[in-house]
């Protein structure tokens, strides 16, 4: 049986309680899509703009099962966050020398900055695993962290939102969640050029809606080894066309 976290507004049922298997579509399908988005990054310097647009749906929903995932920790022992923090990090350490050797892009430091997603998924964690401590000093230093972390991350301040808005509405939805989760995706049109990052929600709507099992693996860990893998494999392509 496919476990669902309940969820409800004013009573009744919000259409929004996500099972496992419409995760695991999230998560595959948000894989395919980074996939195809930073093969037309590094190998071929965005000459598909389709690709481009439907790349920016990618990081919406990676963030999105993540702040699903954080939800249902809410109640759990500080333990569970503390060994995703641990996989976020050491997984997001490994990709960082090929992150920047892959083109320098970055906007400062040639390149080096901003850090990696897993790096901005940790600090998104660290954040409100420090707040979750319950101590006046350890959420003072979440906000001091979300507020300095933002600057050295990809996509900065608004994937930190994303998140948080995201872990929000999942804990409690709510017209008035629902739309300030609508509200900070929104905000990656400022970081993006175009609004396609809105189109997660119809397939939030339709991972929430899914009645039946799909044949997809979970592969928790893959999906944490396969970022860098897939980084380094671009890189060696990138070096070969390079001659």
């Amino acid at each position: 049986m496919q476990r669902k976290t309940r969820v409800r507004i004013k009573g009744q049922e919000s259409g929004w309680a996500i099972t496992d298997a419409g995760l695991r579509l999230m998560k595959w399908l948000a894989l395919v899509l980074m996939v195809a988005d930073h093969i037309n990054k590094y190998l071929f310097n965005w000459q598909y703009p389709v690709i481009f647009a439907v790349g920016r749906v990618s990081m919406p929903l990676f963030a999105l099962v993540l702040a699903h995932h954080l939800a249902r920790m809410h109640a759990l022992p500080l333990e569970r966050m503390q060994a995703l923090l641990k996989r976020l990090l050491v997984f997001g350490l490994l990709a960082c020398p090929v992150y920047i050797g892959l083109g320098r892009t970055g906007p400062y430091l040639n390149g080096v900055l901003p850090l990696n997603i897993l790096l901005s998924f940790f600090v998104a964690v660290l954040g409100m695993y420090w707040w979750r401590c319950g101590l006046a000093i350890g959420q003072l230093a979440a906000v001091g962290l979300c507020l300095a972390g933002g600057y050295f991350i990809e996509y900065g301040w608004v994937v930190l939102l994303i998140i948080y808005a995201g872990t929000i509405f999942f804990r409690e939805p709510s017209f008035a969640n629902i739309g300030l989760l609508i509200g900070a995706v929104a905000t990656l049109q400022w970081v993006n050029g175009n609004a396609w990052a809105l189109m997660v929600f119809p397939v939030l709507w339709f991972a929430a809606n899914l009645k039946r099992d799909v044949s997809l693996p979970s592969a928790k860990l893959f999906f944490y080894g396969f970022y860098p893998l897939h980084l380094l494999m671009l890189w060696g392509v990138k070096l070969w066309l390079l001659g």
